[in-house]
């Protein structure tokens, strides 16, 4: 008898175990799944270069640059910590407008600011 009631006390505390680890992994997923979220920019090269007035040549690399600022973005999502997931971010921000600032003109650029600092306040990275 006494070896049954420990077995039901041993089998008790191994599945509350599990039970709370499980929750933990819960937890954690769905907090890296909206970090990964944040951080996946979905531009629509399009409309940007609509909004722009863009030329073709301005077009195609406006597309490869901002195509390489999503995939920076997620590298920084997937790859860093906590402690330097700011400054990285930063540092990706501040080389796609490097790279704009080569391919836009002054009145592109300025508009082409305004929307990237909008986008990056809302997606709270700013």
């Amino acid at each position: 008898m006494k070896r049954v009631f420990l077995m039901l006390v041993m089998l008790f505390t191994i599945s509350v175990y599990s039970f709370a680890e499980n929750n933990n992994t819960i937890e954690n997923n769905t907090i890296e799944v909206e970090r990964l979220a944040k951080y996946d920019l979905k531009i629509d090269n399009r409309r940007l270069a609509v909004y722009l007035d863009l030329t073709a040549d301005q077009m195609d690399a406006v597309t490869a640059v901002t195509n390489e600022f999503s995939n920076d973005l997620k590298f920084v999502a997937v790859e860093c910590n906590e402690n330097n997931r700011k400054q990285v971010t930063n540092n990706v921000i501040n080389k796609n407008i490097k790279h704009m600032r080569y391919i836009l003109n002054n009145e592109q650029m300025r508009k082409y600011l305004m929307v990237l600092n909008v986008t990056m306040v809302n997606r709270g990275l700013k």
